[in-house]
This record gives C-alpha cells, structure tokens and sequence, in this order.
C-alpha cells in the first residue's frame, strides 16, 4: 500500500504539509522505493552471513575431528591421508555439505586438511551474488603440537635396587620409545628431546666438564701409608710388597711379636668421579652457574650414573636408562634442580640446550621411592636434616613450574606421608601427581604421561 500525502489526517501534520505535500506524493513514492533497495540488500545479506556461518562452524568441525581421529589412527593405517579423506567424505555427507578437500601429512606425523566450498545464497542471489566462498583449514599432530623436551629426573638411591629398579629402567625405556614414536615410521619425531638425570643425594654430571667455567673441582692428588699390612708369621710372610708410587717395599719380620710389621708405603689417589655438590643457598635452587658461582666437584664421592643431556637420539637415553645402578641415600632437590638445568634454555645456566620458552613445550617427571635421609652441608650433602631437605626441594618446584615447566611427580612405594605431600604440592596438580603402590603402578604411571604427553593436539 503507498503511503501518500494525501491519506495523512492529522492537523499537525497537514499544517506542516501544506498544499505542497499533495504536489511530493510521487517523490516520497520514489524515495522509499529506492531507500527499500539497500534494506532488502542488508537484510539478505544478514540471512545469507549467518547462513554461510554456520556452514563453515560445521566444515571446521568436521575437520578437526577427521585430522585428530587421523593421528590418533595413524600407527594402524598405512595412509592416513586415504583414511582422513573417507572419514571426512561421510562426515561432510551426512551434514548436506558439499566441498573439495586436500589432505597431506609430513615426516613429523601431522596432518593437514583444507577444504574449500561454494554455497548457494537465498537473497543476495537477487543482486548477483549467486554463492558465497568458504575455506577452512585444520592441522593435528601427535604429542605436544610443536617442539617438546622432556627431562627425567630418576631416582638409583640403594632402596631401589633390585626388581624396583630393573621394573623402573623398563618404563622408563618404554617411555622413551613412546614420545619418540611415529606413525609407519622408523625414524624418531624430530620434535621431541629427552634428558636423564639418575640421583641419590648427588648428582654425576659427567667428568668431561671438568674444566668448565662453570665448574670447580680440586686437583687429584696422592698420598701415601703402610705398604705391609700386619700378618701373623705363621702364615706366609711377603718379602716384598709392590706399591704403586714407591715401587718394591721391604718387609720386615718381627720374631718377638710373631707378625711382619710396616715399614713400606701404600698411595692412594684421590679423585673426581664426577659428583657435584651444591652452590650456597639461596643458589643451590636458582638454574646459573659461572666461574663467579660455581658448581662444586666434589673428591672421593661415588654417584649415580652420569646425566644425559638433550638429546633426539632414542637409542643413547635407553644405553643410558641401562646404565643405572643402585646405591647411596636420598637428597632429592639436587636431582630436579639439574632436570630443570638439563630442559633450560637460559644462558647463565651450565648447558641452556632447551627450546625457547615461547616455542617449546617443556615437561619434567621426577620419580623417587623414598623420603629425603640428607641435606645440604655446602658444598656437601651430608646433612641429615630432613625438613630442611623437604623446604629446598619444594622451592626447587616452585621455581621449575614458575619457569613455565610442567612437573609431573611420582612417588614409587612411599610411605611417608610427609615425602607423598611435598611431590603433591611439587607437581603441576593433582592430576601430575601419581602415588605407585607397587610396580605395576608404576608403570602404568610412566604410561599415562606418555598417552598424555602424545595425546593427538589441534595446531591451528
């Protein structure tokens, strides 16, 4: 119906119009039929956006389902490619989505999908905009969906030897192999390093950095003692005893009080096996080390096995998981102090061969099966202290998570309650922290932090 001058009735109105509206009745008709052009475009235009929106919600969805279920289903299909594509045809099908996809995968295992489709429009197809473009693009990959290193520190204190140990070394190496892992191939993910750091209450950082700046270790020296221990002389009595730095020594015998008696010399040697002890505190918990705060070398100390620093090499972490032994007492803070060191980036630190914070994903599990015997002493750890112990290892943690690291903690066959509380509070949170009972718990501990940590990830 066309509203003219001449049906308006309101006085107002009129007198404002006057006789001169009758005359405009043709112009007002022109004007609302020209201003109704942009409206009925603008609202078609609405209709056709929200229509060709939640076609695109329902095509990236669709894809990101295809490329996630693509990697979680990569290591039982020889072509993920095929596999992803099929899915997403029946997917696109049953959604009355019609579009041409492109599907590739790369030697990290992360596959991409891109699809691309046009969709007819209601309204805008009056002033010529027959169809609208949509393009979406997803990408999934395995594990951390880019960069990740990962340190262990693990516990080869004396209370692990045996099947605890062995059971232990072989999650630990299955670990390994898991994270490493790619689908149909031989060949380790190039995105993931791993670092081993064994501990009892020190840690063995490896005797080739013994000239470090970063290090200091006293020079090895030897003294000397009796070379003839007493022997009653109705046992064989040695003539001569050979020592290592004074060559052949003499023996005397005593025939009053019927034992050979020392008159020769021994030499002992003492050295470095690699063994560090502490910086001062507060720096005993902090990553730098330099030759104005050193790392002390410490003599005549036996140790755990040397660290492992990152590395891509699946084979070198499990020749060294292998190499653990057991022996010694507990200090733990050492232990996760130098997985922090081995996953650090930092340049003050004594390694800093870890990713950039803002590229790389970077995870530390700490396993031990006992509570804190020792402390620091300076350079030594041979207090006995064991507050003290638990107060430095939870300022260790704080710092770590506080470095954007995430902790996962285990406490293998711990009874004390205390020791269980410290790793809770350690982790990054409950779900981080696993109390193994036996071994079966702890190997399915070390399984789910694979499956956690090789959990299929969006990229984009």
């Amino acid at each position: 119906m066309l509203i003219t001058a001449e049906k308006i009735r309101h006085p107002l109105v009129s007198r404002w119009c006057g006789l001169g509206c009758k005359n405009q009745a043709g112009n007002v008709s022109v004007f609302f039929g020209l201003a109704a052009v942009p409206l009925f475009a603008a609202m078609g235009f609405a209709v056709d956006y929200g229509s060709s929106s939640r076609a695109r919600s329902q095509l990236q969805a669709a894809l990101d389902a295809a490329t996630l279920a693509a990697v979680a289903d990569s290591a039982s299909h020889e072509d993920p490619a095929a596999q992803t594509g099929q899915r997403l045809e029946a997917d696109l099908a049953r959604l009355g989505l019609a579009a041409k996809t492109t599907v590739s995968s790369d030697a990290s295992g992360k596959v991409t999908v891109v699809a691309e489709m046009e969709k007819p429009t209601l309204f805008l197809n009056l002033i010529g905009e027959k169809t609208v473009k949509i393009r979406a693009m997803s990408s999934a990959v395995s594990g951390a969906g880019g960069p990740m290193d990962l340190a262990i520190a693990f516990d080869t204190t004396g209370s692990m030897a045996g099947a605890k140990l062995a059971n232990a070394q072989q999650a630990a190496s299955d670990l390994v192999d898991l994270v490493f892992k790619l689908p149909n191939s031989s060949t380790p993910n190039p995105n993931v390093r791993v670092g081993l750091v064994p501990f009892d209450f020190h840690v063995n950082v490896g005797t080739q950095y013994r000239g470090a700046a970063w290090m200091s270790v006293p020079p090895d020296y030897t003294d000397s003692g009796n070379a003839c221990w007493p022997v009653y002389a109705r046992l064989a009595v040695p003539a001569h005893v050979t020592a290592s730095c004074d060559g052949t020594q003499d023996c005397s015998y005593d025939d009053y009080n019927d034992y050979a008696h020392q008159t020769g010399t021994y030499c002992y040697t003492h050295t470095w096996e690699g063994c560090v002890g502490s910086q001062s505190d507060p720096t005993d918990s902090l990553i730098p080390a330099s030759a104005a705060n050193t790392v002390p070398g410490l003599l005549d100390t036996w140790c755990s096995a040397p660290l492992q620093r990152l590395t891509n090499d699946p084979a070198a972490l499990k020749a060294s998981i292998a190499s653990f032994t057991a022996q010694n007492e507990t200090y733990i803070a050492p232990g996760l102090l130098w997985g922090w060191r081995v996953l650090s980036d930092d340049p003050a630190g004594p390694f800093h061969d870890g990713g950039p914070k803002a590229a790389t994903n970077k995870r530390l599990i700490l396993m031990t099966d006992g509570a804190n015997t020792h402390s620091a002493s300076y350079p030594d750890h041979n207090g006995t202290d064991t507050a003290a112990a638990n107060t430095k290892l939870l300022q260790v943690c704080d710092k770590v998570k506080a470095d954007g690291i995430q902790v996962y903690t285990i406490a293998f066959e711990v009874t004390d309650s205390t020791i269980i509380d410290v790793l809770t509070q350690c982790s990054s949170g409950p779900p981080f922290f696993y109390n193994a009972h036996t071994i079966a718990d702890l190997t399915g501990a070390f399984h789910n932090i694979g499956a956690e940590l090789t959990r299929p990830r969006l990229t984009n």
